[in-house]
């Protein structure tokens, strides 16, 4: 089967690059939000709204919440869940103007989260960001006939200093205050399942670079999806010399994943 997939990537991923097919902006759909947590027991469900009313009014979501569906708006509130308890535990302050990568970065259905707490935390003016997302593969057409690509600049509406890379990361050396993998791919079976060519599969070169491009004591923070993927993720950040200061297993009320989330922060 892995055979074939390769075969099958091998020809659509080059067309992909070569159409380049993009549509454009699509047009937000907005979805009532006033019973999000119905299915949670009461005192669950009373912890997720006060949560949720801590990450709108601190992390500036009015927009996203009055621009999105449920699913994208809950999508939103797990990341600030997430990088919320990476920044509590680890000593990391971000500087006024900051500089962060996100590598891979799929439709980007998460920057809302990502600018919002770059820009407010700890910081009720906010501070001056730059964030760049990359994705390898943006061209992939979605069931509506819109590209990843399409996807990605709705999701960046409004945000000042936030750009989208339409093609893979490439090393810039010491240039990032912080650097995001969110589910990098580890086994080749699952970067074959994503659509993408086997002689693009090279997770220590990606880590290579993701290192090289940290400033130093900058952070590199990751997501994996299994105990099984973020062990061997450790084990190829050993290569490097790397050990995280953080790991743990995020749950989240506000979304929950089939496969469990692992998070790992490592200091350039």
């Amino acid at each position: 089967m892995n055979i074939l997939r390769a075969v099958v990537n091998f020809v659509d991923y080059p067309l992909r690059q070569l159409i380049h097919w993009h549509r454009g902006i699509l047009t937000p759909v907005n979805e009532d939000k006033s019973r999000l947590f119905k299915s949670l027991p009461p005192d669950l469900a009373e912890e997720a709204v006060t949560s949720a009313k801590h990450f709108l009014d601190t992390y500036h979501l009015q927009s996203l919440y009055e621009n999105s569906t449920k699913e994208s708006y809950l999508y939103n509130l797990y990341y600030l869940e997430l990088l919320e308890r990476v920044f509590e535990q680890v000593s990391f302050d971000l500087p006024e103007s900051i500089s962060a990568v996100d590598i891979g970065a799929s439709s980007w259905f998460y920057v809302q989260a990502l600018y919002g707490f770059l820009k407010y935390w700890q910081s009720l003016s906010g501070r001056m960001v730059t964030l760049t997302g990359y994705e390898i593969d943006p061209y992939r057409i979605y069931s509506n006939l819109h590209s990843r690509y399409d996807h990605a600049l709705t999701n960046i509406q409004g945000l000042h200093g936030v750009e989208y890379i339409p093609h893979k990361f490439v090393a810039l050396p010491e240039h990032f205050n912080l650097t995001f993998m969110f589910f990098p791919f580890v086994f080749i079976k699952d970067h074959l399942e994503w659509g993408l060519p086997s002689n693009r599969f090279d997770p220590g070169e990606l880590w290579k670079i993701a290192i090289e491009s940290t400033k130093p004591s900058g952070l590199l923070i990751l997501v994996n999806q299994s105990i099984e993927e973020n062990r061997a993720q450790l084990d190829l950040l050993k290569m490097f010399g790397k050990k995280p200061e953080l790991t743990f297993r995020n749950e989240s009320l506000f979304y929950s994943y089939p496969i469990p989330h692992y998070v790992s922060v490592v200091r350039k």
